[in-house]
């Protein structure tokens, strides 16, 4: 029944089941993720999240920060203005903005 339900949510993403996991729940898979990524990061590094972001996904990326001296960019959404073009075309005043804020409005 897994391996049926990981070549479903594969077709589904445009994927390969090897791709796709299940886990407990989101936040342990985000806690998780965030674990394995981290050991690849190195102070200076850039993470970024949204305001909109629950804090069982913004938080493991807050413990990198104080662990490994990363920098998390907050990612200000605005609903008109809300979508991955604005992002791309602005992807530079993002870079540029403090730690903790993004110039994006």
């Amino acid at each position: 029944m897994i391996a049926y339900a990981r070549a479903a949510f594969a077709d589904f993403l445009n994927a390969s089941p090897d791709e796709v996991i299940f886990g407990q729940n989101m936040t342990s898979l985000t806690f998780h993720l965030s674990r394995a990524l981290g050991r690849c990061l190195s102070a200076g590094d850039e993470i970024i999240v949204t305001e909109l972001d629950h804090h069982a996904n913004v938080d493991p990326w807050r413990a990198l920060e104080r662990e490994r001296g990363v920098i998390i960019r907050v990612l200000p959404l605005k609903a008109k203005r809300c979508g991955v073009s604005r992002l791309c075309r602005n992807g530079n005043e993002l870079l540029e903005a403090s730690p903790g804020q993004s110039q994006l409005q």
